[in-house]
């Protein structure tokens, strides 16, 4: 199944349906799913793929255009940029989100910084541990 067609079962109504489909693409190419610089669907085929509106897609490739994400190729369709440096840029920034989101769960736990900074490093040396003996 193409991450397109997964994504039409994971839309939900948390928030607007275009800005969740910037963030599956963008989480996409950060994370090396879709491949830099390759084609994206046009916008009718990514509308019918994700069972969206067809204005939704437009707005969602102008916005990543506008963001540099995607670049359109006049007659030959949108696809993701190439630039190394956009997509570890898209990268920092997820893994920025996540934790916040890390730290803000914590902190409604009652933990402060250097608390969450040993339980992390705890959790990590152990994942290191698990990871050596599965090599």
């Amino acid at each position: 199944m193409m991450p397109w067609e997964r994504w039409a079962h994971e839309l939900d109504d948390s928030s607007p349906i275009y800005k969740q489909l910037i963030a599956k693409i963008t989480g996409a190419f950060a994370c090396g799913q879709l491949a830099p610089g390759s084609r994206l669907p046009s916008v009718r085929e990514a509308a019918a793929l994700l069972r969206v509106n067809t204005n939704t897609i437009q707005r969602v490739y102008q916005t990543m255009e506008r963001d540099g994400i995607i670049t359109c190729r006049r007659g030959t369709g949108y696809y993701l940029s190439e630039s190394e440096d956009l997509r570890e840029g898209a990268r920092r920034a997820l893994a920025n989100a996540a934790l916040g989101r890390f730290r803000a769960e914590m902190r409604a736990l009652g933990y402060g910084g250097e608390n969450m900074a040993r339980l992390l490093g705890d959790y990590l040396s152990k994942g290191d541990e698990d990871d050596a003996k599965h090599a």
